[in-house]
């Protein structure tokens, strides 16, 4: 596959948002061969129906029964390789290669906060279409207890060690549609100017030229974010990189019923600075004014800085 890094072939414009998904419901209709084959042996399918809402795929409950009985059902999500995007090659695989990734990370560092990944591949009976799938969790629809869910996020963020020491990811992560900036880099400043200066080239793309955009985004990249950022690691500072879910807002995130506690889904992971994230999540989300306390509270004592 392409790095999606390469070159933008095509950014959504506003008149392309609401139009239908580009996979035909027909893939979720019944069950893959090679979806199939990522369930434990033996594992009877029951059902598959539309379960869920996207923007860029199609999504459904597959209801199976284990070989001991033991009811289980998953949650499947499709996407096809059609040009509706903004990177070189077979977006589509792109898309749930990165969600396999980022999820399957999570997971490892704290199981309690996301869904077991149970794997990602190519439909055996369509070669475009792509496919990622997960345990299904029994959900409240609603946002978490604040308390509780940003307890727990302070704790990912606190074992959340970058296995390198950089700051990035080791696939390219997908925002809906848009490949997410991943190099390794040694430092926050130079991992956030160059996602930055990547987002600001696929709006360029979107939305066409403009002179005076493109003199405030040199400003923000060669003034601002060294003004900021660079203190924060020079000095004697120092922080470390941490895993965060990298795209966390209200349709992100709910309350698990059968273990009454918070939940995470549809990541586009990232290691960088823990707080990189908390500005949107307010913005889209609304979360109250002592979410920041509460997650400071719960790291304080911790060696990195935030």
């Amino acid at each position: 596959m392409a790095n999606p890094m390469e070159e933008v072939l095509h950014v959504m414009t506003p008149a392309e948002w609401g139009k239908p998904i580009g996979v035909d419901e027909k893939w979720i209709q019944f069950v893959d061969e090679n979806v199939k084959a990522k369930f434990p042996s033996g594992t009877k399918i029951e059902s598959i129906r539309p379960h869920g809402a996207s923007y860029w795929t199609r999504t459904a409950k597959i209801s199976t029964q284990l070989a001991d009985g033991t009811p289980r059902s998953y949650f499947l999500k499709n996407r096809s390789q059609q040009p509706c995007q903004v990177s070189q090659g077979d977006n589509g695989k792109g898309l749930v290669l990165g969600e396999f990734a980022s999820m399957t990370t999570l997971h490892q560092t704290l199981p309690k906060f996301v869904p077991e990944p149970v794997g990602t591949g190519t439909y055996a009976s369509a070669p475009d279409i792509h496919f990622f799938c997960c345990a299904l969790i029994n959900m409240t629809g609603e946002i978490p207890e604040i308390q509780a869910f940003t307890s727990t996020l302070a704790e990912l963020h606190s074992k959340g060690v970058s296995p390198n020491g950089k700051y990035g990811f080791q696939v390219p992560t997908y925002k809906g549609t848009i490949p997410q900036y991943t190099a390794w880099h040694d430092t926050w400043e130079e991992s956030y100017h160059h996602s930055i200066k990547w987002f600001m080239h696929a709006e360029e793309k979107s939305q066409g030229v403009d002179g005076e955009m493109q003199e405030l985004c040199r400003g923000i990249l060669d003034k601002v974010i060294p003004r900021l950022l660079r203190p924060l690691e020079t000095g004697g500072r120092q922080i470390q990189p941490r895993l965060i879910h990298g795209d966390l807002w209200a349709g992100n995130a709910s309350w698990n019923i059968d273990t009454n506690t918070p939940v995470i889904y549809d990541a586009a992971a990232l290691y960088a600075h823990s707080e990189s994230k908390s500005g949107i999540q307010k913005m889209r989300w609304g979360l109250m004014a002592d979410s920041d306390q509460t997650q400071w509270r719960w790291l304080l004592g911790d060696r990195y800085a935030t």
